[in-house]
């Protein structure tokens, strides 16, 4: 199974290459969610509940849409650092690919300083 994590694309406005460290609050909390939902439970010290190991979550036989919404969100809220900064809404659906079942997670995050720019993720399993 991939996750495909869609945002800024090369050659896009914000893109950098070879980037290691920036000081952008949206690039910064991105790369958290990022992490969040890639990690697999007991593999970051001192924090065995986090396990937004969704690979295995959102393909589970009868798992219902607001669950893996609720499994992101408080995922996010527990172990991001900046969530307090953003506002962020999630959207999943389920379709249904040529092989398997896709699905596709839809954020938008807007920094609550700056409430008129928001930034949107879309993350598609598959």
């Amino acid at each position: 199974m991939d996750a495909t994590f869609y945002t800024t694309n090369k050659g896009e406005s914000g893109w950098v290459d070879n980037i290691i460290f920036t000081n952008d609050k949206y690039l910064i909390f991105i790369e958290e969610i990022k992490t969040i939902l890639d990690t697999k439970a007991g593999k970051v010290l001192g924090a065995e509940g986090m396990d937004g190991d969704l690979e295995r979550f959102i393909f589970m036989k009868y798992v219902d849409v607001k669950d893996v919404e609720k499994k992101i969100r408080e995922q996010i809220h527990k172990y991001s650092m900046m969530i307090n900064e953003f506002d962020t809404n999630i959207k999943v659906d389920f379709a249904d690919g040529t092989n398997n079942k896709i699905c596709v997670i839809q954020m938008s995050i807007t920094h609550i300083e700056t409430p008129d720019l928001t930034e949107k993720i879309t993350v598609v399993y598959s």
